[in-house]
């Protein structure tokens, strides 16, 4: 965020003298956030029940109030140089918008779990972006958790906004403080954003996409057109991934339970697995797979029959919901997900390990997670880190849509080994494990 414009303009000044306007638009780079006001019950095709649309660049100087669809459509025009949009939560806006200047337009599409968009009215023509699905991993998930943030605190909300309309001019001047607000914070934490994180939804849709710019995942899969194609073998690996796991094992009064978390599980599994050097698999005799170790390059997978009698920790299958079997199966697993079962091998027909290649991107993410594992971190570093290590294990397994830097040899090692991770731990446990989550376990106490 850029705090003294006028330092700028003294700092453009000591160069060409012809270059200082140029210059100094391009450094100076507008963050302009919008958000409206509307009635609860607010219907399509009503442009009364919306109240208002407020913009702002994060100064309160520069903040608009606008309270009809004329005065929409004037300030667009005058502000045609405009090209971005940022919203806390755009849909219900652009909605907004929308109502006020008719059909057509107004556009709006989703990336993932982001929402886009565009507005073009006469030579207005601006995308938007949706900036929560980003805020959300650093753990901000209200206006007013941004407020906080940035230092610009959002205002009580009026007890009949979203109701009625106001109805005296004191209620219509605290309307205007409370609206503005809005708009100047959602302007402010994207500006907080790209200055703390150099993260911006324009092109992060979450912290999945910080992730992979962050750790430069390669685009390692091939793409026909405009689908990405995964090999016979990748697909199988896909269909087999078994993401988190939420189980109860008993169920009633359950007294003196201890809730016990597992603090960065998924980025030490994938420390532990190396599995950012995974390039691919090959056959292998499945004598080469050791099914007793937890801290072993020495893993695979393997095809064939097997059996397990562990009842809190089975082998994973498909169902309605991912389900944890005991006995007699057949199937494609990990051996980190057989270890997990303590499963015995009745007959393998196939086995295969992977294909390691080193690369500095696992040096550099084993060093991230110690410092996040051992409390080195504080502040703006500690909030990037939580959000970046979660959050690169989904994208490498990304599916809807598969992208070019997928990797589900990579993501089903990091799954099965969390498997086992955990089900070590449950043997830990000196009394009754009562239920778990992805990342945690529930426990009763002597």
């Amino acid at each position: 965020m850029i705090e003294n414009d006028m330092q700028l303009w003294l700092s453009v000044q000591k160069r060409e003298p012809l270059q200082n306007l140029l210059c100094f638009v391009k450094e100076y780079r507008s963050f302009w956030g919008f958000d409206s006001e509307f009635l609860a019950s607010g219907q399509a095709n009503e442009p009364s029940d919306v109240h208002s649309v407020q913009f702002s660049d994060g100064t309160p100087q520069n903040t608009f109030f606008i309270e009809s669809p004329e005065d929409l459509k004037r300030w667009l025009h005058n502000h045609h140089r405009i090209k971005i949009l940022y919203g806390f939560v755009i849909l219900p806006d652009l909605g907004s918008i929308e109502e006020w200047l008719g059909s057509g337009c107004v556009k709006y599409w989703v990336r993932g779990s982001q929402t886009l968009g565009r507005i073009k009215y006469r030579g207005f023509n601006a995308a938007c972006y949706d900036s929560r699905p980003l805020l959300q991993s650093f753990g901000i998930r209200k206006l007013a958790d941004a407020g906080g943030i940035v230092g610009y605190p959002k205002l009580a909300k009026p007890e009949w906004l979203g109701l009625r309309k106001w109805k005296t001019l004191e209620e219509r001047q605290n309307f205007i403080k409370y609206a503005n607000a809005d708009a100047v914070i959602t302007s402010q934490i994207v500006q907080w954003l790209l200055k703390q994180f150099n993260a911006d939804p324009r092109l992060h849709a979450s912290a999945g996409t910080l992730a992979r710019d962050s750790y430069s995942l390669p685009k390692r899969l091939p793409q026909r057109k405009k689908t990405v194609v995964l090999s016979p073998l990748e697909a199988t690996v896909k269909q087999n991934c078994f993401a988190g796991r939420s189980e109860g094992f008993r169920v009633g009064y359950m007294p003196n339970a201890v809730y016990n978390d597992v603090k960065s599980l998924y980025p030490v599994s994938l420390s532990f697995t190396h599995a950012l050097e995974i390039e691919g698999i090959q056959r292998c005799n499945p004598n080469e797979l050791p099914l007793d170790s937890l801290d072993t390059l020495d893993y695979g997978w393997l095809q064939g029959v097997f059996e397990t009698e562990n009842d809190l920790w089975g082998l994973p299958l498909r169902g309605r919901n991912n389900f944890y079997a005991t006995g007699r199966i057949t199937g494609f697993f990990h051996s980190f997900d057989l270890a997990a079962a303590k499963a015995r091998v009745i007959f393998a027909s196939h086995a295969f390990k992977p294909v390691l290649k080193s690369t500095p991107l696992h040096e550099k993410f084993v060093e991230s997670t110690l410092n996040r594992v051992e409390g080195r971190l504080t502040g703006a570093e500690k909030m990037y880190s939580k959000a970046v290590l979660n959050s690169l294990t989904g994208k490498l397994g990304q599916s809807h849509p598969i992208s070019r830097t997928s990797n589900f040899f990579a993501y089903s090692t990091i799954l099965a080994h969390s498997h086992l991770l955990m089900s070590r731990l449950f043997d830990k446990c000196q009394t009754e494990v009562l239920a778990m989550d992805t990342i945690a376990y529930l426990v009763t106490t002597t």
